[in-house]
């Protein structure tokens, strides 16, 4: 099973909650520390994807300069994020 998150960007208010660009709830943070890491989900997941992609590239074209490691790094929590 496929699972889809609300789509990005989202954005904190002043009441720690994170909402998307067109105002739709994400989620009420308990911690206010949190917030700015919840609101970055969707960026933070688009750069792992990213990175993960360069990765494999890099793989296949023979290089290794730690490439193999961070590639099972960003896929662990890619799967994580995607909940998979």
């Amino acid at each position: 099973m496929t699972r889809t998150h609300t789509p990005g960007p989202w954005k904190s208010d002043p009441q720690d909650t994170v909402r998307t660009s067109n105002n739709v709830r994400v989620a009420d943070v308990r911690y206010g520390c949190d917030v700015s890491l919840i609101a970055a989900a969707p960026e933070l997941l688009a750069a792992l994807e990213r990175i993960a992609y360069e990765c494999r590239y890099r793989l296949r074209k023979g290089h290794d300069n730690g490439d193999e490691r961070t590639l099972r790094l960003a896929e662990e929590a890619i799967a994580k994020a995607k909940g998979i």
